[in-house]
Order: C-alpha cells, then structure tokens, then sequence
C-alpha cells in the first residue's frame, strides 16, 4: 500500500496537522485547491525512501498516485514517558520529575497498550520521542522500544536522556537499539557535558545516531499569573503527550495536577482525550486544536532561570512572578 504524508507548505510550517492519503479518490479531494506552482509538504511513507518535502505541484504529480485506499490524519509528533522519576531532578522541570518518587517508571504494558490505540487512530506518526524524568531508569526500556517499534515501523523513534546511565551500557543496549532504529538524544548539562560527549562516541562508534544538544545553562518557568492565553504563540503547539491512553495537547496539561497536589496550588487542570472513547482521529485532532484554560497561565518564552538542580523543590520553583525570581 502506498501512502503519502500531505499538507500545505505554509500550514505545516505552522505546526498544523497534514493527512495521510492512501487513496487515489481522496488524493483528488484534498488537492482540488492546488494550483500549479503553490509549494506544499509531500513525504512518501516508506522508511529509507522518501521525495523531497517541500516542493512545487505539477499537473503530473497530481494524476501519477498509484492505487489508493483510505485516507487517515497524521501527527507529526507524540511524546510519552518511559520514567517518571530523574537522576538529576532539574530545578524548574517542565515535566516536574522532582515532584516524582524516586522508582517511579511506568509499566511497559501501560505504555504498548497507549502506543497501540493511538496507531489505531492514528497509524503514522512521524516522530515518537520516549522521555520522562529519565527514561533510562525504566529497567524495562528496551522492550518499550522494541514494543513501539513492531507498531509504528516507519516513524522516527528517539529515547531523550541526559545521559549520565549510558556510562553503564553496553553494545548489547546498542545493538537493539540499531535493530529497532531507533536514536538516542542527549540533553547535556553543565558538570555532565564530558561524560555525555564520551557516551556519545561511544554509541556511535556502535552505529547508533546519537545527538547531542548544545548546553543547557538556562531553563524556562513556564506558570505564570494568569494573563493572556499563549496558546497563538506556542512554541510547543502540536507536542502532543500520551499517557494512561489519553493524548494531551502538551505534557505541562498532562502534568500539572502533579504540581497541585505537591504544593496545593488550583492551576487549571484537564481531561484530555481518552483515544477509547473516540474511533474519528479527525475529533480528537479538533478537540487538541483548541487552547485550554491552563493556556492562560503559561508561556513558554517567558522567565530564563540558570540551570541548577534540586533536592528540596518548592512551589515558586516553577513559577515566574514570585518574589525569588523578580
């Protein structure tokens, strides 16, 4: 079956969702509003083989499709967490690891049983990151990956860590990882930018792509007073978390009933959308699209605070407007 990833230039540079055609009917029906020479963003979904993303319509392109047979959304992106908990315990996590127990990792059963009902509504998705906390703290890690992989074959799989257990593995870690294409990405940090820039060569040199991010020396207090909504702006729109089979439109909305509890704060908190209680993607896409109230307490380019980590968290770690922060 051939399938094509297909959007407007213009829309998906704006995070917006593109579709998954398979259909040579319904090819017709969302390109009716093509012009020859309007750019737009078309990927063949096959891994290793892929036409250019972006490029201009022609007349023959739009005819030569092949034989087609269902039409689903794609997401572009979907994250999910392996561990809870952290071995760092940044200050200001945006993902609240501190707030975690120390073993807190979610069960892989939990985890395939989400990543199966989203493929079911969802059967592309271009990008899958597992993360947490740290996600190499699940002991179980190895058959998540293997676990997402048997279910979404095609999509870009990636495990964000910061690095600092991959001193501890080996090339049998490796070499599943190669098997299952999957990548590794790594948050670097002041006093652990050596030892992650040694594991990294490391699991290259084993044929794992492995990245590494620049330095992290500052992080973002997302909570604010509430203000105007910063949903129009979101640098993080589209980010969508999944967790306990409901997909949220960020982890912050996922997480935040985490933060209240903590520290008995009433930020606004959300439902999300169960995937069992939907069998139209294009519903679930609608009800994501929309900003939340939490939007109105949040900006993600706001306060930049140095980096540091923390043993004793406290409410006004998050929060920009407190008097420690002014």
């Amino acid at each position: 079956m051939r399938k094509w990833y297909i959007g407007k230039a213009d829309a998906i540079r704006e995070k917006h969702e593109a579709i998954l055609v398979t259909s040579k009917k319904d090819w017709t029906h969302f390109t009716h509003d093509f012009k020859t020479g309007d750019e737009i963003f078309l990927q063949r979904v096959a891994f290793g083989s892929s036409l250019p993303e972006f490029f201009s319509v022609t007349e023959p392109l739009r005819e030569d499709v092949g034989e087609w047979l269902s039409v689903q959304p794609a997401l572009r992106y979907v994250e999910l967490h392996a561990a809870d908990a952290c071995n760092l315990n940044c200050r200001a996590c945006s993902h609240f690891a501190p707030l975690f127990p120390k073993q807190a990792y979610s069960e892989v059963a939990q985890i395939l049983q989400d990543v199966k009902e989203l493929n079911r509504l969802f059967p592309y998705v271009r990008h899958i990151r597992i993360l947490g906390g740290e996600p190499l703290l699940n002991p179980h890690i190895l058959d998540v990956v293997t676990g997402i992989r048997q279910l979404y074959r095609e999509s870009r799989l990636s495990i964000v860590t910061n690095g600092l257990l991959l001193e501890k593995l080996g090339r049998e870690f490796a070499d599943i990882l190669v098997e299952n294409r999957a990548e590794l990405m790594i948050t670097c940090y002041p006093p652990i930018k050596s030892v992650v820039k040694a594991a990294a060569e490391r699991f290259r040199s084993w044929n794992v792509p492995t990245f590494v991010s620049p330095e992290t020396a500052y992080f973002h207090l997302f909570l604010k007073e509430k203000g105007e909504s910063g949903f129009s702006s979101c640098t993080i729109k589209g980010c969508y978390f999944l967790r306990n089979g409901t997909l949220w439109r960020c982890a912050l909305s996922a997480l935040i009933g985490v933060y209240n509890n903590a520290f008995s704060m009433k930020f606004p908190t959300e439902q999300g959308i169960r995937l069992t209680e939907h069998e139209n993607a294009f519903s679930v896409l609608s009800k994501l699209s929309h900003e939340g109230k939490l939007c109105y307490y949040c900006q993600d380019d706001g306060y930049l605070m140095p980096w540091m980590t923390t043993t004793s968290p406290a409410a006004e770690d998050w929060i920009h407007g407190t008097k420690e922060h002014e």
